[in-house]
């Protein structure tokens, strides 16, 4: 009688015992899954930041080459206009329609000094957008980075070929 219970209790403790380690199995690949998402996700955050920063500073360069292409013609123009203003003035004397002239030159120039603070307006925006991106950016990196040092997402990375990424 004693060797039935004996062997009904040992039975039931492998039940048990196989029932702890199927759990913890379970929750051991739940928390491989659940790291798994964190990298793929972070890993698509950081691709997403990475080519909004690009795009960015792709319009940046754009603007800049504008501006410079602007200041080349308005510089030429600018001594043009001190030439006409020099010539205009020699012969102010002479007629009273230099006058009028002189007025239009000048509000040439005014137009002229405001696509320049357009422009450079526009460039700082366009630098306020690539520091927000960036923030966004390298707080992704941070975010993957930091994951990455962690037990079991360093060796989830390994096989996916993910890796600590560099800061903006």
């Amino acid at each position: 009688m004693s060797d039935d219970k004996s062997d009904s209790f040992n039975t039931f403790a492998n039940i048990i015992v196989k029932i702890i380690i199927t759990l913890t199995l379970i929750a051991v690949l739940w928390l491989l899954i659940i790291n798994y998402l964190k990298i793929l996700d972070y890993n698509d955050s950081i691709h997403s930041n990475y080519l909004q920063l690009k795009q960015s500073l792709q319009i940046k360069v754009k603007l800049v080459k504008n501006l410079a292409k602007e200041a080349r013609i308005t510089k030429k123009k600018s001594l043009q206009l001190q030439n006409e203003n020099i010539n205009a003035l020699s012969e102010l004397n002479k007629n009273t329609e230099l006058y009028r002239e002189e007025l239009i030159d000048i509000l040439k120039k005014r137009s002229l000094d405001k696509k320049y603070k357009k422009a450079l307006l526009e460039i700082e925006r366009q630098n306020n957008r690539i520091d927000i991106e960036s923030m966004h950016y390298n707080l992704s990196v941070k975010k993957l980075n930091t994951l990455l040092e962690t037990f079991p997402a360093n060796l989830i990375a390994i096989p996916l070929h993910i890796s600590k990424q560099k800061y903006f």
